[in-house]
């Protein structure tokens, strides 16, 4: 019986040769954007939550402090007197800039579920746009985030109710202590490993479902649940050859995770350096930190050059990025088209044949409410041979 996780990691080879090569710069700086919203192929199953640190009591005082809804008054008054600008207009400034970071914020997490999607019609096309299929791809990113976000807010539930009962039944210290010594030190244990298979799990599903059902959700044009309903015959039926993937993916990342930690991190400590020396020769002509720190000139001198560190330590990482997210996309599509033929989107390679037809996607996200008809032209009939040699975010429909 072949193994698809083991066939799978040369013809990921392969596409992502294919993908990548041979070099454009148009191509690169649109998988670049694409690739700084997804976060670039790390190690581990999935990043898909933060689970918060801290909860209120109910009826009682937060367990931190709450978020002011402006800056403090200490940090109004010593900016009010470094600007000279009255509190009520550093107040309204302050106001201002975290709306505007907090905009920020939402927009880079919406970008960030909708770039997945993105980023494998790239691969399942060959020829890599950013806003066509951005906006074809909007409605089943925005779905898939809000699916992230009720598993996630399913998954945190019962342990947050369960501490929250924890501390009302036990409200001092002694009471606390008491309760735990009632489990033992066997019963903690065995609690501990319920808890780690139990995160084990949640991290399989999501991982599964950022990995195999965004391609599933391109494949059948369907949504998140619908898709993880035709998706899971498939998983349950190869159940091995899923558990085998995991391993040679945990190998595989492993590797590539030790080798980019050494690359990036010799170019990065490149970078760094020159912006040492650098720093050194513009706190020089200062006449020191102090002078420098103390003079507008030199503060915003310092801003630059910091700014400028940070593009080329972005710079140097994004093209590290690029290989390791393309050839992981293509091995998880490499192994979900091996499992289920109807399921796979990788192009042929050449020889091969005709394989990874998406002729079952007929429609922009029309069927299971992402919205009405859709008005697309197919991706296959996109030229990629003029958007691999010119920078341009056309959509599929206007090659540029």
């Amino acid at each position: 019986m072949p193994w698809y996780a083991f066939d799978s990691v040369d013809d990921a080879l392969d596409a992502t040769r294919n993908f990548l090569f041979p070099f454009s710069w148009g191509r690169w700086l649109r998988l670049a954007v694409i690739v700084f919203f997804l976060g670039g192929g790390s190690v581990g199953l999935n990043n898909v939550t933060n689970i918060p640190s801290s909860v209120p009591n109910d009826g009682g005082a937060p367990t931190t402090t709450p978020p002011s809804s402006g800056p403090s008054p200490d940090l109004v008054t010593a900016l009010s007197e470094a600007t000279g600008l009255s509190p009520d207009v550093v107040t309204a400034l302050g106001i201002a800039l975290l709306g505007v970071l907090s905009l920020i914020a939402l927009l880079s997490v919406i970008a960030s579920s909708v770039m997945p999607f993105v980023f494998v019609d790239a691969l399942r096309t060959n020829d890599v746009r950013v806003r066509g299929p951005f906006k074809r791809r909007f409605w089943k990113g925005i779905r898939f985030l809000l699916f992230t976000i009720g598993v996630t807010f399913l998954f945190v539930a019962p342990f947050v109710l369960a501490v929250a009962a924890l501390v009302f039944a036990n409200p001092n210290a002694a009471a606390f202590e008491s309760f735990l010594s009632g489990f033992g030190l066997a019963g903690l244990f065995g609690l501990f490993g319920v808890l780690m298979v139990v995160f084990v799990l949640f991290g399989l599903f999501m991982g599964f479902s950022t990995q195999f059902v965004i391609p599933v959700m391109i494949a059948t044009d369907s949504g998140v649940i619908s898709s993880w309903r035709q998706f899971w015959p498939t998983l349950r039926g190869e159940w091995k050859q899923f558990v085998v993937y995991l391993l040679v993916r945990f190998v595989l990342q492993l590797g590539v995770g030790i080798a980019t930690f050494i690359v990036g991190g010799i170019l990065a400590a490149i970078v760094v350096l020159g912006a040492a020396l650098v720093g050194l020769v513009v706190v020089g002509a200062f006449g020191g930190l102090n002078a420098a720190v103390g003079s507008v000139a030199g503060v915003v001198a310092l801003v630059i050059l910091g700014v400028l560190t940070l593009l080329a330590l972005l710079a140097v990482s994004l093209p590290i990025k690029i290989l390791v997210q393309s050839y992981f996309t293509a091995y998880e599509l490499s192994v979900l088209g091996s499992a289920n033929e109807r399921f796979a989107l990788l192009p042929p390679r050449p020889g091969q044949g005709d394989g990874g037809d998406d002729s079952t996607e007929t429609g922009d996200d029309g069927d299971s409410g992402d919205g009405g008809p859709s008005t697309r032209p197919d991706d296959s009939e996109s030229d990629s041979t003029n958007s691999n040699n010119e920078f341009t975010w056309g959509d599929d429909s206007t090659p540029s």
